[in-house]
């Protein structure tokens, strides 16, 4: 038992210690560009570490027939429900926002500026 503990210590803090690198990276960073690769890559790292841990500690397989689907299902939402501003970098999930809450800016790349309500 003390092995498993020792198992879920290791997994829950990588868990928190990734948490926290995406929070800074996310937060700080104002390249949308890099913040989209970032997160597609990073949800793929994620589900990978994830489902790596469950077979370290020892996961029946049956598990892994129901926890695939359901990390592929989660990330393929998350990404494609995640948009950010290409002007100042801010994320949305709000599945398909045009206009960003923060600066205005477009965000099909094409058009600049709120649409005119007048």
């Amino acid at each position: 038992m003390k092995n498993f503990d020792a198992q879920v210590a290791v997994f829950f803090g990588c868990w928190v210690a990734l948490g926290i690198a995406r929070f800074v990276f996310f937060q700080f960073n104002r390249n949308a560009a890099l913040k989209k690769k970032v997160f597609r890559w990073g949800h793929v790292f994620m589900d990978a570490l994830l489902l790596g841990f469950m077979g370290w500690v020892g996961f029946p397989m049956q598990v892994f027939y129901f926890a695939i689907p359901v990390l592929v299902l989660i990330t393929i939402l998350n990404i494609w429900g995640t948009q950010f501003c290409p002007r100042c970098g801010v994320s949305f999930h709000a599945y398909r926002a045009r206009f960003c809450a923060r600066c205005g800016q477009s965000i099909s790349e094409g058009e600049s500026g709120p649409p005119n309500t007048a």
